[in-house]
C-alpha cells in the first residue's frame, strides 16, 4: 500500500502564464507608451506572460473605427483575469475601462505614479478608495509587480 504524502498548499506555484491581463493607461503621448511598455516588460520578466497593450493590439496609427476600438478593448476587459490602470494623464477612455472593469467586479491595481501631479489622476483615485484595497495600489512599477505576484500566490493558496 502506497502511503501518498499530503503537498501543502504553500509548495504550489501560481502558473503566472495563465493569468491575463488588460493593461489600461493612456496612450496620449509618446512617454505614456514607453512608460506602459516598461510596465509590460517588468511582468514579463515576472513571468506574466498574457498583457492585453492596447496600444499594440490597435497601434495608434491603425484605421479602425472608434466602435470597433470600444468594443476591442470592452472584450479584452472583460477576458481579462486582472486589470492594471495606470492613474497618470488619465483620458476619458482610462476613466470608462476602469469604470467597465469595476462594474463587473475584475481585481484592479493601481499604479500612481510617484511623480504623477495629474489632478483628474488623484480624483479617481479617490473614487476607488473603497474599491480597491491598499494591497492593489503601488506607486513604481517594481511594487506593482510584487503586489501583482503576492496576489495570484495567495490566491493559488486558497
Amino acid at each position: 500500500m502506497t502511503t501518498m504524502i499530503p503537498v501543502s498548499r504553500k509548495c504550489r506555484t501560481p502558473n503566472r502564464a495563465s493569468i491575463s491581463i488588460f493593461l489600461n493607461a493612456s496612450l496620449a503621448r509618446k512617454s505614456d507608451r514607453l512608460r506602459n511598455q516598461t510596465v509590460v516588460d517588468h511582468l514579463q520578466s515576472l513571468g506574466f506572460t498574457k498583457i492585453y497593450l492596447p496600444q499594440h493590439e490597435i497601434p495608434i496609427e491603425t484605421k479602425c473605427k472608434p466602435s470597433e476600438i470600444l468594443r476591442a478593448n470592452e472584450q479584452a476587459v472583460k477576458e481579462a483575469s486582472i486589470v492594471i490602470c495606470i492613474l497618470d494623464n488619465v483620458g476619458f477612455g482610462v476613466v470608462y475601462e476602469l469604470t467597465l472593469a469595476l462594474q463587473i467586479g475584475k481585481p484592479v491595481f493601481v499604479l500612481r505614479p510617484i511623480n504623477s501631479t495629474q489632478v483628474l489622476g488623484k480624483m479617481i483615485e479617490g473614487v476607488l478608495d473603497d474599491r480597491v484595497p491598499a494591497r492593489q495600489k503601488a506607486s513604481t512599477v517594481a511594487e506593482l509587480g510584487l503586489l501583482l505576484v503576492q496576489f495570484v500566490e495567495s490566491a493559488a493558496e486558497d
